[in-house]
């Protein structure tokens, strides 16, 4: 019997055709479940050249033989041969259809005809992330062994209708003792939907099917790793994802987390928009949930910025402005000062306050030091093709930095000359982070 994931787009490199390929050449309609005989009727006489999957990949069925026909199970196993892609195939493939129960016309017979299963009403409008179904045990690792009866009634409910009446009844833990699960798989005619053949008191076998997303369900497999992610700035991590990756996400080692695309920045909510993958180990590493819009939340508060960072005079700024104000005398020189804002930005020492064990390991050629204590990371310029807002990272290459990566902006509130000082009231804002961070000052003193 062959299980195959017919999520997936048909690969023309492949040599054989998935079992919904198959089903698409013998036209079999999704929502409807043929008769034994009418399987085989179907895919003993079907033939001709067509074009299957949305890739609409040639397809022919030369020969098929029937390996098994169970009417009381409501099953039909056939190898068909041919050409798919202009490759020769031969692969046994199964069908589902509606069992031909025994005709006894008795109440177990009329009951298991009429036999419905239900989601609990408290998991009904999201099964896949209400629900412990273990899901991932069915579809990925062929665990069917969990799944009876006992285990689906703990979230569904089943129900069916006696002779001569139309009300519907639940069955009760005694009831439910009566069905039995003969197969269980995840639906190859149905995309989000499981099916089942039970049988009713190990004579009366019937099919069931009940609905269940698989990317929802795959979704709740991906998992930001919060104690991490608080640590870090959101506007490098964004520049830098893909090397983040292993630090925002907790992923189990059943599965392998892929980005996709990156987006963009929400400035306003401290949001990364970006779109992920997952796959499952020891499956080909089929894809498994593939979600477009994905957001990473829980960033370093906005509210730590103006805290962190630093701003500091330099020798070379000191030199600068010596020889601008060397003749001129002690008072407010904002008209001279504020046209040199470019220049000044250059000269100035930036850097941001880090509590972490790396930054105790760097030298003084990477680091700040802070006359409380405190260590702050150097930030250089961001070389890139826009001289008027190139990003301020760290110098330290070190991945745990690098979600420092902001353009800051500043205009002269005030430049003082006093006693061979010059003192510069700033009032900064950063590119981006106007609503968020909003404008702080820093105050420089430069020595003339």
């Amino acid at each position: 019997m062959v299980n195959l994931n017919t999520n997936q787009p048909t690969d023309v490199a492949a040599q054989d055709p998935t079992e919904n390929d198959i089903k698409e050449y013998f036209d079999f309609p999704v929502t409807s479940i043929k008769k034994p005989d009418e399987i085989v009727n179907t895919i003993t006489n079907t033939r001709g050249l067509k074009k299957v999957g949305y890739k609409q990949v040639d397809l022919l069925v030369e020969n098929t033989i029937i390996e098994k026909k169970d009417a009381v199970k409501g099953e039909v196993i056939a190898k068909n041969s041919g050409k798919f892609a202009n490759k020769p195939f031969s692969k046994s493939y199964t069908f589902f259809c509606s069992p031909d129960g025994p005709n006894d016309n008795s109440e177990d017979s009329y009951i298991a005809e009429n036999i419905k299963m239900e989601w609990k009403p408290e998991f009904k409008d999201s099964p896949e992330e209400l629900t412990d179904l273990d899901f991932d045990a069915l579809y990925r690792l062929k665990k069917t062994d969990l799944f009876t009866i006992e285990y689906l009634s703990k979230w569904i409910d089943f129900y069916s209708k006696k002779p001569n009446s139309d009300k519907k009844y639940k069955f009760t833990s005694e009831d439910l003792k009566n069905i039995k699960i003969t197969e269980i798989k995840s639906s190859e005619i149905r995309f989000e939907s499981v099916d089942i053949i039970l049988e009713y008191k190990n004579k009366y076998s019937f099919y069931l099917s009940f609905e269940f997303n698989k990317q929802k369900y795959y979704k709740k497999k991906i998992v930001l790793n919060k104690d991490e992610i608080r640590k870090y700035y959101a506007s490098g991590v964004y520049e830098n994802l893909e090397e983040f990756k292993e630090t925002l996400f907790k992923t189990s080692n059943d599965f392998v987390l892929k980005i996709s695309n990156k987006y963009f920045v929400d400035y306003k909510n401290n949001v990364i928009i970006c779109s992920v993958f997952l796959l499952g180990k020891g499956r080909g590493n089929e894809k498994l949930a593939d979600i477009v819009r994905y957001e990473i939340t829980g960033f370093k508060p906005l509210s730590d910025f103006s805290k962190e960072f630093i701003v500091q005079r330099t020798d070379s700024l000191d030199r600068y402005m010596q020889d601008i104000l060397k003749d001129t005398p002690d008072g407010d020189v904002k008209a001279i000062v504020s046209p040199l804002s470019n220049k000044i930005e250059k000269e100035l020492q930036y850097g941001m306050i880090r509590e972490d064990n790396i930054i105790n390991t760097l030298g003084d050629n990477l680091v700040i030091r802070l006359s409380n204590g405190q260590l702050a990371l150097k930030l250089k310029e961001e070389s890139g093709n826009n001289p008027n807002l190139k990003p301020l990272i760290p110098l330290s290459q070190d991945i745990a930095h690098k979600d420092i990566h902001f353009i800051p902006l500043f205009t002269i509130e005030s430049a003082v000359k006093k006693q061979g000082k010059l003192i510069l009231e700033l009032n900064f804002l950063i590119y981006r982070y106007s609503s968020t961070i909003g404008i702080f000052k820093r105050v420089i003193v430069v020595n003339l």
